[in-house]
């Protein structure tokens, strides 16, 4: 029995179900998302605010966009979702756009929660998980950094403590696309 595992765990590995490429519509191979360098899927966001527009990622290029996936229940995300509030403040005139996408449970509740912690971000919710597959989100908190020039450029997952995103968005900000 546990040959047979291993044989099957051997193919696995080696049919390509792992590989860190994929090819584009050209045929050429391109790193497969959310890994470094990688272009980001094309979706399609609905706001929770009815008042805004959905919002179309590609719309987003040449911004670094940082997508955070959080939960009000969620201990960690409690303490990075303020941080991560003023820093899109602090840094939207160099081109920060931070989103969240609420994860399992009531928008009202999110709100609320939102409210109350002075946490005012752009809000998503994910009701089919779509959007947390696309991204391979296997906890919270998950960020990710999308370059201005589309590409992922950065994925962390848990909540890392105090200064340690406003380091990260720096470099980020300061880096120049790639065209």
């Amino acid at each position: 029995m546990r040959q047979r595992q291993l044989a099957l765990l051997v193919v696995f590995l080696t049919s390509g179900c792992l590989t860190d490429t994929e090819r584009d519509g050209r045929g050429h191979e391109v790193p497969r998302f959310p890994l470094h360098g990688s272009a980001m899927p094309v979706m399609t966001l609905q706001s929770v605010d009815t008042s805004q527009p959905a919002l179309d990622l590609r719309r987003e290029k040449g911004h670094v966009v940082l997508i955070t996936f959080f939960g009000s229940w969620c201990g960690p995300c409690q303490e990075e979702m303020p941080e991560l509030s003023r820093l899109a403040v602090k840094y939207h005139d160099q081109g920060l756009h931070l989103i969240g996408i609420d994860q399992d449970e009531p928008l009202e509740v999110a709100r609320k929660w939102m409210k109350a912690n002075q946490v005012d971000i752009p809000l998503y919710q994910d009701p089919g998980g779509s959007i947390s597959k696309a991204f391979l989100v296997l906890g919270l908190p998950s960020a990710y950094v999308i370059s201005r020039d589309g590409t992922m450029w950065r994925k962390e997952e848990g909540y890392q403590g105090p200064g340690h995103w406003e380091r990260r968005l720096r470099a980020a900000l300061a880096s120049k696309p790639t065209t």
